[in-house]
């Protein structure tokens, strides 16, 4: 019977999945020379990445770090409940949970 990858094949594994989800994420930005990704990690269901970013806005200024989940179908970004945003902040809460990404935000109630 052939073995399972070692240890070092699933770490490189990891690194190539995860620089391939931060890449998706990078290019998604306005300016994406200004990215500074942190907290990157493979989701716990493995089907995305979980990570908070930071970048400029085409306004040229830092927005601030926010949470993301990227995975191959989208580039989710926690945007606040309001009426501008309120698109992109269900489409946070939708990967947040499809991937397992930052468990409290399973305990936010949407009203439908």
């Amino acid at each position: 019977a052939a073995a399972g990858p070692t240890p070092e094949q699933q770490q490189a594994e990891r690194a190539n999945t995860l620089r391939k989800y931060a890449d998706r994420l990078i290019q998604s930005l306005y300016d994406p020379s200004s990215a500074q990704v942190r907290k990157m990690e493979l989701s716990p269901k493995q089907n995305g990445m979980c990570a908070e970013f930071n970048a400029k806005t085409k306004a040229g200024s830092f927005a601030g770090f926010k949470r993301v989940v990227v995975t191959d179908a989208r580039v989710a970004v926690e945007e606040p409940p309001v009426r501008d945003t309120l698109n992109e902040f269900l489409l946070f809460q939708i990967a947040a949970r499809d991937t397992g990404c930052f468990p409290d935000v399973e305990k936010l109630r949407i009203l439908q």
